[in-house]
């Protein structure tokens, strides 16, 4: 064992997958989207090579993402499984809205939502003047 310490050895294990992520981009993507479809209980039909291949015919590889202006790959009506012929790159943003469509949210949701919107807000009163208001 080349490290007796197990924080550097968990270290070395770190760096060494951040570098593997960073030379296999593109399996690094699609097993991650995998994992996180079968964490949520969708079927995944998708072969690697189809997964690549409708990235590479979107052109939108570059901007790929789940940030306001970036694309993911999203399955139509947010319906049935992942595979050729139901999915499509779209704007994140139109992905969110979709998904929204027809769900009916309870009062206890809707309170939660209501106070997020309102901690954002304090939280750009803050940035812009400097001060706390969460004290």
């Amino acid at each position: 064992m080349p490290y007796k310490d197990k924080e550097k050895r968990r270290e070395a294990g770190r760096v060494t997958m951040r570098r593997w992520r960073e030379a296999n981009p593109w399996l690094t993507g699609f097993n991650s989207q995998r994992s996180r479809a079968q964490r949520r209980g969708i079927e995944w039909l998708l072969s690697f090579e189809d997964w690549c291949a409708i990235w590479e015919a979107s052109g939108k590889w570059k901007q790929r993402g789940k940030l306001a202006g970036q694309y993911v790959m999203a399955r139509f009506g947010d319906q049935g499984a992942y595979v050729a012929g139901n999915v499509r790159i779209c704007p994140t943003e139109e992905n969110v809205i979709e998904a929204q469509l027809g769900r009916q949210c309870n009062h206890e949701t809707r309170q939660r939502m209501a106070l997020a919107a309102r901690l954002r807000e304090k939280r750009k009163r803050e940035a812009r003047h400097g001060t706390s208001f969460l004290k």
